[in-house]
């Protein structure tokens, strides 16, 4: 794909699922050196911020701190809108505090509790930055961000409660619409049977039923001749 293919989208992921298929196999070596090959490549890919991001990771876990923050934040400078842009900034801050810059750390850890407030790395950032200001010995701004990172513990506690409720109602909804289904699919099983035995089934699934049932009610809404049709043929519901 990468040889008679180059210029389309497809040889993009052929590339980075080669150095993906390399690093499974155990040659990380060379998987980092596709990896940055790839980013000189194709710098503008949708896999960018991904493929940067794993080379971070990769320096931070060989402990290469300075080459670790310095991938992270090219993550966020060069893609700020990734997915990855917050994840990234709590890294660089991570790998600035293994090098014992604290200060700049503190920056990472700052800017990520401003420009990503939604993020899920929002509490542990503000905790990794009282840990930050508490080297520096700045304990007043430790206790501050302490206590900001208790808040958004519980800020965060309420947001999954929330999703929790909404969930909730979002499954009573699919419970409620499933009956509807079910009885429908009842209907059209009473009506299909006698045509069923006819052609000499022996059984009926009752979730090509349900699922039947269901189509025909929707299509007949919008057509009715196409579903009065489609509803009356009963081969689909032959199980034999």
């Amino acid at each position: 794909i990468m040889t008679d293919f180059p210029k389309t989208e497809w040889a993009e992921q052929s590339y980075y699922m080669r150095g993906w298929c390399f690093y499974l196999q155990g040659d990380v070596k060379k998987s980092v050196q596709i990896c940055t090959d790839f980013l000189q490549e194709f710098p503008q890919s949708k896999w960018a911020p991904d493929v940067l991001f794993w080379l971070g990771e990769y320096h931070y876990n060989v402990g290469s701190f300075q080459d670790a923050e310095s991938m992270f934040d090219d993550v966020v400078t060069r893609y700020p809108q990734s997915a990855m842009a917050d994840d990234a900034l709590f890294w660089a801050g991570r790998a600035a505090a293994e090098q014992n810059e604290y200060r700049r750390a503190n920056s990472y850890y700052n800017e990520l509790c401003k420009s990503y407030s939604n993020s899920t790395k929002f509490a542990e950032a503000r905790f990794a930055q009282g840990d930050a200001l508490t080297e520096l010995g700045e304990f007043a701004g430790a206790i501050l961000a302490f206590d900001r990172q208790r808040f958004a513990s519980r800020e965060i506690g309420r947001a999954d409660v929330r999703r929790d409720r909404e969930t909730g109602r979002h499954r009573q909804a699919e419970a409620g619409h499933l009956r509807e289904i079910g009885a429908l699919a009842a209907e059209q099983l009473g009506h299909a049977r006698p045509a069923l035995r006819g052609a000499g089934g022996e059984g009926v699934d009752p979730f090509l039923f349900a699922e039947r049932a269901w189509l025909c009610h929707h299509t007949s809404a919008a057509h009715p001749d196409a579903a009065m049709i489609e509803c009356r043929d009963p081969i689909p519901w032959f199980v034999p």
